[in-house]
């Protein structure tokens, strides 16, 4: 069996799990794989995701403003969507008066 030197017993047992990347590694500032990354969750600096503390932070807000956006978006296509179907009516139903078609649309607004 292989003895271990003194210095790999200390980097050994110096090794504890990082607050920042989450893996086992002697606790110093270059050790670290996180150092200098970017956070998926939040985008904060020189942490991972998976140990992320503020896994609610920026990037959900960010989420919910996109959301907010499409739905207006949405609201207005929907719009759009009535106008378009209301023309495609028109040409479909060549047979009716025009009179007709707009007692139709009358009823549906």
């Amino acid at each position: 069996m292989q003895e271990l030197s003194t210095e790999t017993v200390n980097k050994i047992s110096n090794a504890r799990s990082c607050k920042f990347c989450g893996n086992l590694h002697s606790f110093t500032k270059g050790a670290c794989p996180a150092f200098g990354q970017v956070c998926r969750s939040c985008g904060g600096k020189n942490h991972f995701q998976k140990v992320c503390k503020k896994k609610k932070g920026k990037k959900d807000q960010i989420e919910a403003k996109v959301e907010k956006k499409s739905r207006r978006k949405k609201i207005k296509s929907v719009e759009g969507r009535r106008y378009v179907k209301r023309k495609k009516e028109r040409k479909t139903n060549r047979s009716e008066s025009r009179k007709e078609v707009e007692k139709k649309e009358n009823k549906e607004c």
